[in-house]
C-alpha cells in the first residue's frame, strides 16, 4: 500500500537540510477574532497541534474542535493524523472554551439553606387523592354542562373537547 500523496498547496515550503528535505506547512487558525500562524513539518500530529493551541489559548484538546480539516484518503480525523495526510483550507477556524470560563456550578457552602418540598412524607395523603380534592372533582363532573357546538354526523363519532380552556377554568378547584 502506498503512502497518500501530499497535497501541495500555498501553505507548504520545503527545506534541504544536511539530514535531507523536510517538508513545512503553515497553517492559519482563528479563533475569538484572533489568528494565530504556525509552522509545522509535514510529519506533525494532530495531537501535537491540540498541546500548542492548549498552551495559546488554554483550551483543553478534548475540547477543542477544528474546522476545515479532512484527510486525503476520506478516513475520520484521529489525534495521530499527521499533516502530510491532510486537506487544508486557507484559515481553520478553532472552536473551544478555556476552562476558566466554564461554569462547573455552586461552589459549598454559596447557596443557602434549600427546602426540599419534594419529599414525601410516609403516611401523607398526596394531593389528588384528598379526600377534599376527590369531593371537588365529583362535583364538578356532575354538575358540568357539556356545551355541543357542532351535533356529529350520521353513523360518525368524533369527540373534540377543549382541553386548554378546561383547564384553566378549573385550575382553581384544586387550590
Amino acid at each position: 500500500m502506498s503512502e497518500p500523496p501530499i497535497l501541495s498547496s500555498p501553505s507548504t515550503t520545503t527545506i534541504t537540510t544536511p539530514a535531507g528535505t523536510i517538508e513545512q506547512i503553515s497553517v492559519c487558525i482563528k479563533w475569538n477574532k484572533i489568528e494565530y500562524n504556525y509552522r509545522f513539518e509535514s510529519s506533525t500530529t494532530l495531537f501535537e497541534l491540540k498541546q500548542r493551541l492548549l498552551l495559546e489559548t488554554n483550551v483543553l484538546p478534548e475540547r477543542q474542535k477544528l474546522l476545515g480539516l479532512k484527510r486525503i484518503d476520506g478516513l475520520p480525523l484521529t489525534d495521530i493524523t499527521t499533516f502530510d495526510h491532510l486537506s487544508f483550507v486557507k484559515k481553520i477556524m478553532f472552536m473551544g472554551t478555556p476552562e476558566k470560563d466554564i461554569a462547573f456550578g455552586p461552589i459549598e457552602g454559596e447557596i443557602d439553606d434549600v427546602v426540599n418540598d419534594l419529599d414525601w412524607v410516609e403516611g401523607e395523603v398526596p394531593v389528588p387523592d384528598r379526600p377534599e380534592n376527590l369531593r371537588k372533582l365529583q362535583n364538578r363532573i356532575n354538575s358540568y354542562n357539556v356545551k355541543i357546538l357542532n351535533p356529529p354526523r350520521n353513523n360518525k363519532g368524533c369527540l373534540v373537547l377543549d382541553i386548554v380552556t378546561f383547564h384553566y377554568q378549573n385550575l382553581n378547584l384544586f387550590l
